[in-house]
């Protein structure tokens, strides 16, 4: 390991070091996968404009933060889960900076059995990657899970990119009866040599994005099958 890497690892274990404290053990995501679902629409011009469903029946696009965000993926992989992801104008799927998602699954599914499919996860990956961290909140019935992984380059282990992912999620009702779990979700990513200042500037502000996602109004959800 080269000196400026071991740098920039050590300074990334001190900075995650401070972010996640007091962790709590008591305690879906599918980004752009390929069995999405969509159709494309020629704009009469060399570019093709897609067009994907809207299974939640939560609108093409949803204001976060004042910001407009349109929906640009959606996936129902399975008979109880709906996938959708939203970008602002200026971002793409393949280098976004922020992604708000809206899942549901529907039927038996408890939310902390949901969370727990996911902390699993993130465990799992932790026993090769001690960078991996999370963290869990809960309150009025639903919980928040907020943590942060890494992609790194292939020919060097260097960081590609950091993203930050705060999920919440929530009972999902239909007529009056419980039918499921959603779970609204914001990731951020920093790239290369903004990650370190990405990471600096999150000790500073820890709990904005978890504050705006705690008070999100969430669209009512109505499966559209």
């Amino acid at each position: 390991m080269n000196s400026n890497r071991h740098f920039s690892v050590l300074l990334l274990l001190i900075l995650l070091s401070a972010f996640y404290c007091g962790k709590k053990e008591n305690a879906l995501d599918n980004k752009g996968s390929d069995d999405n679902e969509l159709k494309e629409v020629d704009d009469n011009s060399t570019k093709k404009k897609m067009t994907f469903n809207d299974y939640l029946g939560s609108g093409i696009s949803l204001t976060f933060d004042n910001v407009e965000y349109k929906l640009t993926w959606s996936s129902h992989p399975s008979d109880n889960l709906y996938m959708q992801e939203y970008l602002s104008e200026n971002d793409s799927i393949e280098n976004f900076k922020k992604l708000v998602l809206l899942q549901a699954v529907t039927g038996n599914a408890k939310i902390k059995e949901v969370v727990d499919v996911k902390v699993s996860e993130l465990k799992k990956m932790k026993e090769t990657d001690p960078m991996v961290n999370y963290d869990l909140f809960e309150k009025n019935g639903e919980i928040m899970l907020d943590f942060i992984v890494f992609k790194n380059l292939p020919e060097s282990n260097e960081p590609e990119f950091i993203e930050r992912n705060v999920y919440r999620y929530k009972t999902l009702m239909n007529e009056g009866k419980v039918d499921g779990v959603i779970l609204f979700g914001v990731s951020e990513r920093a790239y290369g040599n903004n990650i370190n200042k990405y990471l600096n500037d999150l000790k500073a502000h820890r709990f904005d994005v978890p504050n705006e996602v705690g008070a999100f109004s969430i669209p009512e959800i109505k499966i559209i099958k």
